[in-house]
């Protein structure tokens, strides 16, 4: 899953999503065999003739195992209902691009990638152990471009590259679910960014935690070069952005 990871926040690669379908599908199912073989629990193709197995084989002549969909549709998966819809939709878009170039879906679907990269190292720790957490791996990824309102605008423009096709099989697959799993942040993890001037660090998470625009409550609470509590000598003005990532789905 770290390289799913780095292939997708790599700036120089083109095959964003491709890549992450192809190595996060792995994980996951390496981590659910894993898990599977830690609980005895058969998850290899065989039929029972009395009380012999006789395991299905490849046309290479070796054993079946569990795929993906295999491993999260059988009642012993250990997964939650939105982490399986989650992995069921990216499996059902592999399908849908794997012999083509679907250009558009990096940006317009990163929230339900997101989603899949949290939701893998929460079980990751959950059936296995809190050594294996990915959480000291966490990084923010510098920007070339200010981020901005203009760029929702870029990934609109992107989504009309998008295979029609493609858009069906996610209108499709987004219309069977009810609204609380298509808003469960284990099926897409959204955030929307703010850019907030502040004073000093410390502001934003004092606006976090009034509602509203924390935008305007800066302003009207501080000003450039003044702490809450008077002159600040220590902090600059500074430009705070409060969330990185903007994802449409």
């Amino acid at each position: 899953m770290l390289s799913a990871l780095q292939i997708y926040n790599n700036p120089l690669i083109s095959f964003k999503t491709e890549s992450f379908f192809v190595l996060s599908i792995i994980a996951w199912t390496y981590l659910l065999h894993a898990y599977y073989r830690s609980k005895k629990i058969e998850y290899r193709h065989f039929s029972q003739r009395g009380k012999r197995r006789i395991f299905v084989r490849n046309p290479d002549g070796s054993i079946r195992f569990w795929d993906l969909r295999d491993c999260i549709s059988k009642d012993v998966s250990p997964l939650d209902n939105n982490t399986r819809n989650n992995l069921l939709f990216l499996i059902g878009l592999r399908n849908q691009i794997e012999h083509r170039k679907a250009a558009g879906l990096d940006s317009y679907l990163s929230a339900r990638y997101q989603a899949c990269a949290l939701n893998f190292n929460f079980y990751l720790k959950k059936l296995h152990s809190e050594k294996y957490g990915l959480d000291q791996n966490l990084a923010l990824s510098l920007q070339f471009a200010e981020l901005d309102y203009s760029q929702a605008a870029v990934i609109k423009d992107k989504q009309e590259l998008i295979p029609q096709d493609v858009i069906s099989y996610i209108s499709t697959f987004d219309s069977r679910l009810s609204t609380s799993e298509i808003e469960s942040d284990r099926f897409a993890y959204r955030l929307l960014f703010t850019k907030v001037l502040a004073a000093c660090p410390a502001e934003p998470s004092r606006a976090r935690k009034r509602r509203g625009d924390p935008l305007r409550w800066l302003s009207r609470r501080g000003r450039p070069g003044r702490c809450n509590r008077g002159p600040c000598r220590v902090h600059p003005p500074a430009s705070i952005v409060a969330c990185l990532l903007y994802s449409r789905a």
